[in-house]
């Protein structure tokens, strides 16, 4: 079907789900903020964690013994794993409220072709691609696959326009194990 002037309605759910998953995906940061980032306590956690960085570097730089070093190592340490942890609270709610947010597309966008793949995926994958499309054409989408690539592209973007992504709280990735350019 079209909508209008002859705009395929494919089009339009596509960008409806890329708006979809911005809104979501702001909306899951401003409640992250008000369930984490805006508290004292984790602020003071923050606080912490940059001033004992600060240290371990002032100790390196001077050659201190090895035993202050790693003993900062392990304060730093047992503090990122409290903030971890009380980032870890809210993530609770926060699964919650996509899962909710996942099943209102889920019952606007079941059975609807959203996109055509310009490639047949494999098994697995599939699964999630054609997932409710009826038929055994494997290059349609629905929309769970471009929702979960908006979201893992506009999340981080969002999260950096909201100033939520300091260097000391920047989740592991599987990129960050490789070393990173320069910036010289």
């Amino acid at each position: 079907g079209h909508y209008g002037r002859g705009f395929p309605s494919t089009m339009l759910a596509c960008i409806e789900v890329v708006l979809a998953s911005a809104g979501i995906s702001f909306f899951m940061a401003i409640l992250e903020w008000v369930l984490v980032y805006r508290t004292d306590s984790f602020k003071q956690l923050q606080e912490d964690i940059e001033r004992v960085t600060k240290e371990i570097e002032k100790a390196k730089a001077r050659n201190e013994k090895e035993a202050r070093v790693q003993q900062l190592e392990e304060q730093k340490k047992s503090l990122d794993q409290r903030s971890s942890m009380s980032r870890m609270k809210s993530m609770v709610a926060v699964g919650d409220t996509l899962i909710s947010f996942i099943g209102v597309l889920n019952s606007i966008y079941e059975g609807r072709v959203i996109a055509k793949l310009p490639f047949t995926p494999f098994s697995l994958i599939s699964g999630i691609t054609h997932r409710s499309i009826p038929g055994n054409d494997f290059t349609d989408a629905g929309f769970l696959v471009l929702y979960i690539l908006s979201n893992m592209s506009l999340r981080s973007l969002i999260l950096k326009a909201l100033n939520m992504t300091p260097k000391n709280m920047a989740a592991p990735s599987f990129f960050s194990q490789f070393p990173q350019p320069s910036s010289s």
